[in-house]
């Protein structure tokens, strides 16, 4: 094959154009043919026009001489059907009710999420203006340390310092206030005291059968404890006011009961264990005063027997404030 030194532009002249073959040509690129002669722009421009015509052949010739392709589907295509056009159906009545209805629920959910976040933001603003208020308008107790509204604290010191006896006046005030707060929340009725030892007469038959060994509640309890011998520490464990009647309500149900059956219970000691157990004063306290008490109860509120025996439990805090031994 002659070098590229070796062409002259006599090669490239129309008469002796070589036909377009197979031959394997050597193609230069552009701008890298160094230094040429005066006729070099023309048969630069020729040479193109070879090349081209050349690489046109070539790709003819190739491209005839490959199969022609044919898409084949796969067999399990065949076995997939078509969704149908009436599911897809623009105008479907069906769907366009759906969109509404979950339109309508996106909406409701909207609203109750809005409400339920507003209701929280409402309450936790009430508690924090509630707390921001205790601080600002409540003290502590100088004897028990409670708190306690400043006004109430600055009412009763009258602008002097409390000693010791004043402090636990004013703890003892504050501590019935609250307990009468409490008593009016929860309904408790007002006590006559005048009239009080007039309605144990009403009860008499009951507990003199009490008295006689008749079925008691307490009674029952008491003959329990003193089985197990713990008869008695049993003042000491137990507090034994009547409920909401307190110390004072204690006082006037015991005299009535010494007087009433004073002398029939030092009888009874003699031959009846539960009241011999502890002697007669004990039953009286722990018994009969527990018996009469859930019956005023049970008068006073309208409740049952059991109902009645719970709230003289759950009073008696509230009868220790309220109604003060006098």
């Amino acid at each position: 094959m002659p070098a590229l030194s070796d062409i002259n532009d006599e090669d490239f002249s129309p008469a002796k154009k070589p036909k377009a073959k197979a031959e394997p040509r050597i193609r230069v690129p552009r701008g890298r043919l160094g230094m040429a002669g005066p006729n070099s722009k023309k048969a630069s421009k020729s040479k193109k026009t070879d090349d081209a015509a050349e690489e046109s052949g070539l790709e003819d010739s190739f491209s005839s001489s490959l199969p022609a392709k044919k898409f084949v589907a796969p067999a399990s295509f065949s076995q997939l059907e078509a969704p149908s056009t009436s599911v897809l159906e623009p105008g479907d009545s069906d769907d366009d009710d759906d969109d509404d209805d979950n339109s309508s629920l996106s909406e409701v959910g909207s609203d109750i999420c809005d409400a339920s976040t507003q209701a929280r933001l409402d309450q936790d603003a009430s508690l924090l203006a509630e707390a921001a208020r205790k601080i600002t308008t409540t003290t502590l107790c100088p004897w028990c340390q409670a708190p306690v509204e400043k006004s109430l604290l600055e009412g009763f010191a009258k602008g002097k310092r409390l000693n010791v006896r004043m402090q636990a006046r004013f703890c003892q005030s504050h501590k019935k206030q609250t307990a009468l707060a409490t008593w009016r929340e929860r309904r408790y009725p007002k006590v006559d005291w005048e009239r009080l030892e007039a309605r144990f007469a009403a009860h008499r038959g009951r507990l003199l059968g009490i008295i006689n060994g008749g079925e008691s509640h307490y009674r029952a309890k008491l003959a329990g404890r003193i089985e197990l011998g713990q008869a008695r520490d049993m003042k000491k464990e137990e507090n034994l006011n009547p409920g909401y009647y307190g110390p004072r309500g204690f006082n006037v149900m015991c005299d009535y009961m010494v007087g009433e059956f004073g002398d029939l219970l030092k009888e009874k000691a003699v031959g009846d264990r539960v009241i011999a157990g502890r002697g007669s004063a004990a039953f009286i306290q722990s018994v009969l005063v527990a018996e009469l008490a859930v019956q005023l109860i049970r008068e006073d509120l309208g409740v049952s027997a059991e109902s009645a025996r719970e709230i003289l439990e759950e009073s008696k805090a509230l009868g220790d404030m309220v109604h003060e031994e006098v």
